[in-house]
């Protein structure tokens, strides 16, 4: 479930990645709940709880957490959970702060439905009874 984000500079370029590798990422202005934190100062768009980052069934998702000045990928503001593609720009707030996806780890289908096949038991077939031994 790992993932990897940097941030957009306002000069251009972007900040150090940034890895996580847990299934829930909080954003936001609260530096104790966000593994994510803006400075109110400096970003005051950004709500204290402003958007998640969740691990589901093998994806990425971003959902809003109902910010006052809305989640934005791409440009555009979201109002559902929305599926996350390397490459992708997420914006807390529409002048606020910019958020690469640098990479992500996917499970494909299979390998989510993936179970080892069955051992048989050897000892659950009755061995053949030998034809001297009437029964």
């Amino acid at each position: 479930m790992n993932i990897i984000l940097a941030e957009e500079l306002a000069a251009g370029g972007q900040s150090t990645e940034k890895s996580f590798d847990k299934p829930v990422i909080q954003i936001g202005r609260d530096p104790f709940d966000s593994d994510i934190a803006y400075d109110n100062s400096t970003y005051p768009m950004v709500s204290r709880k402003h958007a998640e980052l969740r691990w589901t069934d093998g994806k990425w998702f971003i959902v809003d957490l109902n910010s006052s000045y809305g989640t934005y990928v791409n440009g555009q503001r979201i109002g559902a959970p929305q599926q996350l593609v390397v490459g992708q720009r997420l914006q807390f707030g529409e002048s606020g702060p910019v958020m690469k996806v640098v990479w992500f780890e996917v499970l494909s289908d299979s390998v989510k439905s993936y179970s080892p096949p069955a051992i048989k038991d050897p000892f659950a077939a009755k061995p053949p009874v030998p034809s001297f031994i009437k029964m």
